[in-house]
């Protein structure tokens, strides 16, 4: 009882911070269509092998995405490094495979 306690609490929290514009829907709104992209460039990506790149660049892309949205909009800090060091060491992979 008590998780939904706070899950409603959050929710309420959530729907004040919209209110009061603090919460950009932009950063939201660009990870799930990014992620949309992704799940359909990954499940193609099985059957043609070249674009696994493109997968990668739109993952490491997902990723930066995530920590900028964790950082400004869910303030979870403990898990914006994860993503943002992920990220950034997907991209030098990734850019390191393109020019190999």
């Amino acid at each position: 009882m008590e998780a939904l306690n706070k899950f409603k609490s959050t929710k309420k929290q959530h729907k004040k911070l919209i209110e009061k514009g603090q919460i950009s829907h932009l950063g939201l709104f660009v990870q799930i269509i990014t992620i949309v992209i992704l799940t359909y460039f990954a499940i193609v990506g099985l059957y043609v092998i070249e674009l696994n790149l493109v997968t990668q660049i739109l993952l490491s892309f997902v990723l930066l995405v995530m920590a900028y949205n964790n950082y400004d909009i869910f303030k979870r800090k403990g898990m914006t490094p994860t993503y943002l060091i992920s990220g950034v060491a997907l991209t030098i992979i990734t850019i390191v495979a393109i020019f190999k």
